[in-house]
């Protein structure tokens, strides 16, 4: 037989009087602010490359092919980097916003949601199935219908 520390007469009491946490449906992802600050940086580093490659090899060797100016040249490059570059983690970076998003969002405001998975798992889902832009208006159209006549299971 179990000893417990305290005995009432034949009914063992084990700590009963610890307030247990109330259970939250709600899902708090880690939020990784180095993979943030990377991206960042590496986007910093694209622009300042693109710009030396364009300035410096591309236009001495385009010169006597092109009519644009260098000025303009290294701005239509760089622009043309950047695109890829955003296009490349435009997907990652929404993802990390929602996450930001379900992290700090309080408890009240996050309870809210009508809908079945929440509007921001729906958000991650329908960026992950469908791409960054039509994943991100599928996403607004549903958090725009997220009020009490709507509601139920909805999936992406």
């Amino acid at each position: 037989m179990e000893e417990f520390e305290f005995d009432v007469g034949g009914a063992p009491v084990v700590f009963s009087n610890k307030k247990s946490a109330p259970y939250n449906p709600l899902n708090r992802p880690k939020i990784c602010f180095k993979k943030c600050i990377l991206c960042l940086i590496g986007f910093g580093m694209l622009i300042t490359v693109s710009i030396f490659i364009s300035k410096f090899i591309f236009c001495k060797w385009w010169h006597n092919y092109i009519s644009l100016d260098e000025k303009y040249f290294v701005i239509i490059f760089t622009l043309i980097d950047s695109l890829i570059y955003c296009s490349i983690f435009l997907k990652r970076s929404l993802i990390w916003f929602v996450h930001l998003y379900q992290h700090y969002a309080p408890d009240r405001i996050r309870l809210k949601c009508v809908f079945e998975p929440s509007c921001s798992e729906y958000m991650i889902l329908s960026i992950e199935k469908y791409g960054a832009i039509k994943g991100l208006i599928k996403g607004c159209i549903r958090l725009l219908r997220c009020h009490p006549p709507n509601g139920g299971r909805d999936e992406p």
